[in-house]
């Protein structure tokens, strides 16, 4: 898979997460990997494993979607709202590097 192909999928996958972060399902909120194509999921969480020191915005979304399972207010001594605007901010820089609309 490369990098373009698995941000196009992961991209979409991350914004359904955050626009359903409020879900719980065994007071786990759902991250993107609940949202990839059935048929991506095992090439993409092949890649994610294999990426997640080139792509710092995978560890950034696990302790985003970790703090909304535990209630916490903030992370790392930011608050969840505006560590969550980061993250949005982050997917507009991704889709425009690898022309996702």
């Amino acid at each position: 898979m490369t990098d373009t192909d698995f941000f196009a999928l992961y991209i979409p996958a991350l914004e359904k997460a955050l626009a359903n972060d409020f879900l719980t399902h065994d007071f786990i909120v759902m991250a993107p990997d609940w949202w990839y194509p059935k048929d991506n999921y095992k090439e993409m969480d092949l890649f994610e494993n294999e990426n997640i020191k080139k792509y710092p915005i995978f560890n950034v979304v696990a302790l985003y979607f970790d703090a909304k399972a535990h209630n916490f207010d903030n992370i790392d001594d930011i608050n969840i709202d505006t560590y969550k605007k980061q993250i949005v901010n982050s997917i507009h820089q991704y889709k425009v590097q690898y022309n996702i609309n």
